[in-house]
């Protein structure tokens, strides 16, 4: 005969307060793909963060691969004319290909869902971009970061809300990948790969208004001294 067991959670962490979000509240204020829910980043921390597309004539939204220490669960919390269902949930692998499971150039295609990882208690964890050939598959490009939650200290931009490592790693591997055509051209068939349409994304509105908000507060406090 099986045992049974009971599972309790326990009490919140005094270091971290339990917190709550409307998903469709927040959802209508998100600049960017992948945007933090919470300002809660740190070792051990469970980090949902949203993404929100929909379709429409000329739309491209491109496809990336991304490689992470830690697996991702994906939650669907609402879509039409998408693969991903109402409802449904999936994990990635630790390499998985990223691209939104609606066509892209249908207006009425929309998807809201929530990313969450949870980051590791101890370790180190990294994190990488890569691009494929649109051709023939071929890895193009990959740039990889550290990702390990408070090890990426930057400037004092980070001293008050910590930064995700995702989101400054990808606006970074773009930025490189888009300038520089020889990075975008495939060294197996010699195609030349467009550039990753990353405002779609929004991934560097979230980096940039990040450090204006980081900054403008350390200016407040710099006067209140």
């Amino acid at each position: 005969m099986a045992s049974t067991q009971e599972h309790r959670l326990g009490p919140p962490d005094p270091e971290r307060a339990p917190l709550k979000a409307n998903v469709y509240e927040f959802a209508r204020q998100a600049n960017s793909q992948l945007a933090p829910i919470f300002p809660v980043l740190g070792r051990g921390a469970h980090v949902p963060a949203i993404t929100v597309f929909r379709g429409g004539t000329g739309i491209d939204l491109g496809q990336f691969f991304h490689r992470n220490t830690v697996e991702e669960i994906i939650i669907c919390f609402g879509a039409r004319n998408s693969l991903a269902g109402p409802g449904s949930l999936f994990m990635d692998g630790k390499m998985h290909g990223v691209a939104i499971p609606i066509a892209p150039d249908d207006p009425d295609a929309y998807l809201v869902g929530i990313v969450t990882q949870r980051q590791l208690d101890s370790g180190e964890q990294n994190e990488s971009v890569v691009f494929r050939c649109r051709e023939c598959n071929a890895k193009v490009f990959q740039h990889d970061y550290d990702a390990t939650p408070g090890a990426a200290t930057e400037d004092d931009r980070t001293d008050w809300m910590p930064m995700l490592p995702t989101l400054r790693g990808s606006v970074e591997a773009v930025a490189l990948y888009n300038r520089d055509e020889s990075l975008r051209t495939c060294p197996k068939c010699s195609t030349v790969n467009p550039c990753f349409p990353v405002d779609a994304w929004g991934w560097t509105n979230w980096v940039n208004r990040h450090d204006i908000a980081a900054e403008a507060r350390r200016s407040m406090t710099t006067a209140a001294r």
